[in-house]
């Protein structure tokens, strides 16, 4: 690159990382696209601090000392597309600190010391895409949090330390396709709290406290495509918990406490393709609990207490299926088939109605 285009692409990018600075330069050229301060020593951000840049589309101040920044500290970045604002040392962030943005932008606050997200955090904030939680200390989501980010696709607030999901808090996210709350300490859910989220594909409570899933706790998601409820401690599932979640694909509830499986327990699921129930407690699987299932679908029963499975539980089910019934290594399986009792699978398979992605059956 010679010439203009040199000049041009010098001043488009400004790029002081791990350079030990303890402020923000003020050097940074007014037509800066990308701005790459991550790994300095950065304390605070004041007012106005970024204010010339308004052109600028990617500001990154990860692995910083951040701890204080003023409301108006991005005033003028009408045009920021992502900043990340990970690693740092914030705890709190004043109401309304990220409504300059006029561009659909990505957040990123992931590894700081925030402990709740208040009320006013996201006030007169709309444009906001994508917003990363993870890795704080968040124990409190206030009602109405988010009721301003109207664009909002994915939110992820993963490995912090909520115990309860209450009604308000996902309110005005109508847009939110992706909400993944791994790893906290959920083991209660309020009902009512997803009914506005009628647009989700995808919800992850995996890895939290969660004990069982009541009829109306998942009211409200009507697109949802994949469920993962898997290393909780569910041991009870209400017969229509899953009523309405008729576009759900993938449903995981591996590594939890399940005890059986009811007959009407998956009704309506006429689109699920996988469904994974590995590691319970598993000892009975009722007739025809499978039965709304579409063809091909696949079931992963390895790790239970399984001995035996009836031939009516595939009563109804869409053919072929796809069956996972041991774990790999037989000798680590917790399953304790009774082989004789299941002369009836092999039929089913040499008949091109079963196929076993591992297990007992050769």
């Amino acid at each position: 690159m010679t010439g203009y285009g040199q000049y041009h692409y010098q001043y488009m990018k400004f790029e002081k990382t791990y350079r030990d600075l303890s402020s923000v330069p003020n050097n940074i050229p007014a037509e800066a696209r990308w701005v790459y301060l991550y790994g300095n020593r950065i304390i605070s951000l004041p007012a106005a601090i970024f204010s010339h840049l308004s052109k600028c589309k990617v500001l990154l101040l990860s692995r910083n000392l951040i701890s204080t920044i003023v409301k108006s500290a991005f005033k003028g970045m009408y045009c920021l597309e992502i900043l990340d604002l990970s690693h740092n040392r914030i705890s709190v962030l004043p109401g309304g600190v990220f409504s300059h943005f006029s561009f659909k932008t990505n957040l990123d606050l992931s590894y700081n010391k925030i402990g709740s997200i208040d009320y006013d955090m996201f006030n007169n904030t709309e444009n906001i895409q994508h917003l990363l939680f993870d890795r704080n200390q968040i124990s409190v989501i206030y009602k109405g949090t988010f009721k301003d980010l109207k664009h909002l696709k994915r939110l992820q607030i993963e490995f912090n330390k909520l115990s309860a999901l209450t009604n308000g808090i996902f309110a005005g996210l109508k847009l939110l396709q992706k909400l993944s709350l791994h790893s906290n300490q959920i083991s209660f859910v309020e009902l009512g709290t997803f009914r506005e989220l009628s647009v989700l594909l995808d919800l992850c409570l995996s890895s939290n406290y969660l004990l069982n899933v009541q009829n109306g706790t998942l009211n409200g998601l009507k697109s949802m495509k994949i469920l993962l409820l898997d290393n909780n401690k569910i041991s009870v599932i209400d017969t229509e918990a899953f009523a309405g979640l008729h576009f759900l694909n993938h449903l995981n509830l591996s590594f939890n406490c399940l005890w059986s499986l009811q007959a009407t327990l998956f009704i309506g699921l006429y689109e699920l393709q996988v469904l994974d129930i590995s590691s319970n407690r598993i000892s009975c699987i009722e007739d025809g609990v499978f039965e709304y299932f579409p063809p091909g679908s696949s079931i992963e029963l390895y790790n239970n207490s399984l001995v035996t499975l009836n031939p009516g539980a595939l009563n109804g089910i869409g053919r072929p299926v796809e069956l996972s019934m041991s774990f790999h290594d037989n000798t680590r399986d917790t399953n304790r088939w009774d082989c004789n009792s299941l002369c009836w699978l092999k039929r089913l398979e040499d008949n091109g109605n079963v196929t076993f992605k591992s297990g007992i059956i050769q």
